[in-house]
């Protein structure tokens, strides 16, 4: 995927609604066009906007929940090798 998402896993889209999946994966995989989405899923250019926006939005919030996690373990075992 795009340097938008290059983080994020195929397993992460995949979890997304359906319509917000099938989004992403027409947009960033397929190379489609908003236009052509919509043409495709019979929606609005404009509601394919929307619905890609929330799906990033939605995986940018998974990564950044996996990113706190994985600092927060790192820093918890910082924490144990000072205590040594």
């Amino acid at each position: 995927m795009k340097h938008e998402l290059e983080n994020i896993s195929t397993e992460d889209v995949d979890d997304l609604p359906e319509s917000e999946r099938r989004i992403i994966y027409m947009f960033y995989k397929d190379g489609k066009s908003l236009k052509e989405i919509g043409e495709t899923l019979e929606i609005s250019r404009e509601r394919v906007r929307q619905l890609k926006k929330k799906a990033i939005r939605r995986l940018k919030v998974k990564e950044s929940k996996k990113s706190f996690w994985n600092n927060k373990e790192q820093l918890a075992d910082i924490g144990n090798e000072e205590r040594r």
